[in-house]
């Protein structure tokens, strides 16, 4: 029994924990006006980059964002845009 108050303890904590730094996350980004996705693994959101453009060289990439746990729908875009046509003739 103690054990599974330590572990309901400790879940509860870390839940806690991970809660403020997404929050704080966002208010930071929110705050400065830039949008930015390094946090959206912490809230669980799927995403890939696809290069799509060049300028000066460099490549330009596109990210694809899903829901949580909907990693499937977001590679099944990013390969029917790369199947689509060479991206460095955009």
């Amino acid at each position: 029994m103690d054990a599974v108050v330590k572990l309901s303890f400790d879940i509860l904590a870390f839940s806690s924990i991970m809660v403020l730094v997404v929050l704080g996350l966002t208010v930071i980004v929110s705050m400065m006006g830039i949008f930015n996705l390094g946090h959206s693994e912490l809230v669980l959101m799927g995403a890939y980059m696809v290069p799509c453009d060049l300028r000066d060289g460099l490549p330009i990439s596109m990210m694809l964002i899903g829901k949580a746990y909907n990693e499937p729908t977001i590679f099944r875009v990013a390969y029917a845009f790369e199947q689509a046509g060479d991206w460095t003739e955009l």
